[in-house]
């Protein structure tokens, strides 16, 4: 498929970018190896169900780890990236895991896969449909769900100041590109499919994420989390325009 001449230019800026994210990651970069292992065990891996057997793709598979977690579980696994350096070092994470006969993993783009009509059980992306087209990454997810399969996505959010001035501040550590997803691409996102659900998640949780950031502690974040996630799903029920100062939402759909 050809490409516009402006996909061509983000996905060139994407490419260079997680191209040196890869890099960084070699050694360990701090905020990535600290934040991302426990976002995604806390709303991805957890909510993978059972999934042995099943076809499942990760979408911008990064480092692999999510991608080791869904070979472990007995899938038939799949990752692509845009990012040929990710694509690299996730076949390094696979390999040191054991798994990577088990996988198959590609270079390619969210809005342009090459798989079949109806192929997977299970889609699954963490902050990988902020740096997309939206309408259409959501067709191409549409289109390679089996009826009936599933989408698992979590995704960062715009609308809170904190974040905002963190993102301003630090601008290196991402695309300029890159859009995180207001309540209204929510809404779009799901639309063409059949079930749909999203839920925001860390309003005063975001404490938790920073002290979690600063002190690489597990076990502070695990304490403050008992106290800032109850205390969010409360909030967000008395007040759901809240849900748009959240730092993430987490986006379940059904074909």
């Amino acid at each position: 498929m050809s490409l516009t001449q402006d996909e061509d230019r983000r996905y060139a800026i994407e490419r260079s970018h997680f191209d040196s994210v890869a890099e960084l990651r070699q050694s360990e970069g701090p905020i990535y190896a600290t934040l991302s292992p426990v976002l995604i065990e806390r709303h991805i891996t957890s909510k993978l169900g059972q999934i042995e057997g099943k076809t499942v793709v990760e979408c911008g598979c990064g480092t692999g780890q999510l991608l080791a977690s869904i070979a472990e579980l007995g899938a038939r696994s799949y990752g692509f990236d845009i990012s040929e350096g990710m694509v690299d070092l996730a076949r390094k994470t696979l390999a040191k895991a054991g798994l990577n006969d088990r996988v198959t993993i590609e270079t390619m783009t969210l809005e342009h896969t090459r798989y079949a009509d109806d192929t997977f059980d299970l889609v699954v992306g963490v902050a990988v449909l902020h740096h997309t087209d939206l309408l259409e990454s959501r067709e191409e997810v549409h289109r390679i769900l089996k009826p009936g399969g599933r989408g698992l996505f979590f995704e960062p959010m715009r609308g809170n100041p904190v974040i905002s001035l963190f993102r301003s501040l630090t601008p290196r550590l991402r695309t300029p590109t890159e859009v995180p997803f207001s309540v209204r691409d929510i809404a779009f996102f799901m639309e063409p499919f059949a079930g749909r659900a999203s839920q925001e998640v860390y309003l005063t949780g975001l404490l938790s994420l920073g002290v979690l950031a600063l002190t690489k502690s597990r076990r502070v974040f695990g304490l403050l989390a008992r106290l800032t996630d109850p205390l969010d799903r409360t909030l967000l029920a008395l007040i759901p325009y809240l849900r748009r100062l959240c730092g993430f939402t987490v986006l379940e759909v059904v074909k």
